[in-house]
């Protein structure tokens, strides 16, 4: 894992991570991806987004984008200090499916799945063309319904780029 350090003056409130591992995290990031600078996008964000580690568990932190000073601007607050990793996001279809086969294992009868989607997830369903299949893919186990988020709250963590299911049987 990387150490995220801030600048002298760290402006936490903006969710601006400006070093990391001693180097401008945007050029961390490209050089780790082996892509020109002027290659991060949202795209490669959600294909590879930051797990920040606090202790043994891993948070999921999104980019928002890339500043002209190599600084990254993240959906959550990032604190000095903090440990990170380059993540890769998952085939969605495949842990659709995985999660399907959970709730059959889970519950005998489920009625009812509602889902809270955090909004990168959706837009990363919808850019990748899976959003209806997606939802297919639970209606299959059981009704769905929900809303789109802005993330979730994690231990008292802010997360995002999840879908959360609660699935609810007689």
């Amino acid at each position: 894992p990387y150490l995220i350090q801030h600048s002298e003056n760290p402006d936490i409130g903006k969710r601006i991570v400006y070093t990391a591992d001693n180097k401008k995290i945007g050029q961390l990031y490209a050089e780790t991806f082996a892509i020109n600078k002027e290659k991060l996008n949202a795209g490669l964000f959600a294909a590879h987004p930051i797990g920040r580690q606090v202790g043994e568990k891993v948070y999921i932190t999104s980019p928002v984008c890339t500043l002209q000073e190599d600084a990254i601007k993240f959906y959550a607050r990032v604190m000095p200090g903090s440990s990170f990793q380059f993540m890769q996001a998952l085939e969605p279809l495949k842990v659709g499916h995985q999660t399907n086969e959970a709730i059959y294992k889970q519950l005998q009868s489920p009625k009812l799945i509602l889902g809270f989607n955090c909004i990168l997830r959706y837009l990363q369903f919808k850019e990748q063309g899976l959003t209806k299949q997606m939802y297919q893919s639970l209606n299959q186990v059981a009704p769905v319904f929900g809303f789109t988020t802005l993330g979730e709250q994690i231990d008292l963590m802010q997360v995002n780029q999840t879908l959360t299911l609660l699935a609810i049987e007689d």
